[in-house]
């Protein structure tokens, strides 16, 4: 019966799937070894190697953004061809997030850094004010309109203006 049991497609990745994304009628799946695969139909085809773990994919301004662990941003407006975004001097990354027209990523710079890009570059949107081991992960959502962000015991809430602390529970 349809939509009751997951289903295996392809063989299984052997380079540890991190992010999935659909875009332009295909699936892109970006997997610890720094490559990004595109499915086929029946099978997982290496269409970029970014170098290092790829950590999330996600759609802004009708390209495909894919953010590994080094901070480094390729995106792709067509699947095939690939350019680069550097987010700036990151040395460790968790997510992205399209919002409010802009793109914003989570990284560790000096510190753990909130930053957003608006098609043409990169700037500081927020920081946490302390660093993160590489056990650690910064989260992002949008919830009602506005961009939730957390890290250990925090929670940050952006209006798309300012970024306030949530208080803790």
């Amino acid at each position: 019966m349809e939509g009751t049991e997951w289903i295996q497609v392809g063989t299984a990745i052997a380079n540890t799937p991190r992010s999935l994304a659909s875009f332009k009628g295909d699936i892109f799946l970006g997997a610890g070894s720094g490559h990004i695969y595109r499915w086929t139909g029946s099978t997982w085809s290496p269409v970029h190697d970014m170098g290092n773990d790829i950590r999330d994919m996600v759609i802004f301004n009708d390209a495909l953004f894919a953010l590994a662990e080094d901070g480094s941003v390729d995106y792709t407006t067509d699947g095939t061809t690939w350019n680069s975004s550097r987010t700036g001097s990151a040395t460790m990354a968790w997510r992205l997030i399209s919002y409010n027209g802009k793109l914003f990523a989570a990284v560790n710079e000096d510190t753990v850094k909130i930053l957003e890009f608006d098609g043409t570059t990169w700037s500081h949107s927020v920081s946490f004010g302390v660093t993160a081991s590489s056990d650690e992960y910064v989260s992002l959502t949008i919830h009602r309109g506005l961009l939730y962000a957390t890290l250990k015991n925090w929670v940050l809430e952006y209006n798309g203006v300012s970024w306030k602390s949530l208080p803790n529970s």
